[in-house]
């Protein structure tokens, strides 16, 4: 991305990433987009400042495009079974049932 300098820190702080992002419901989860074809590319700086007009939340696209992966560990036994398997885990603020 160019130049994310007059971006709100929200939208700003995941282009700075490399993340692949789009607007949320305020408060929410729903797209306010198709949001499919940003798991194969980015939305442009044009966009994304359209988005940031309005209010609503961020919706981050995980997996090849952002290098990113969430494991969703919502139970005790999901902390447990990951432990388990070695994987690291954040040691706060990140996780709880």
């Amino acid at each position: 991305m160019d130049d994310l300098s007059m971006l709100p820190d929200i939208w700003a702080a995941p282009l700075s990433q490399g993340w692949s992002v789009f607007p949320l419901q305020l408060r929410g989860k729903r797209p306010l987009c198709e949001w499919k074809k940003f798991q194969m590319e980015r939305a442009s700086l044009e966009q994304v400042r359209e988005w940031a007009t309005r209010e609503c939340n961020v919706g981050i696209v995980t997996g090849r495009i952002s290098k990113i992966v969430v494991l969703d560990l919502d139970s005790e036994e999901a902390i447990a079974e990951a432990k388990r398997l070695g994987i690291a885990l954040p040691t706060e603020g990140c996780y709880g049932v």
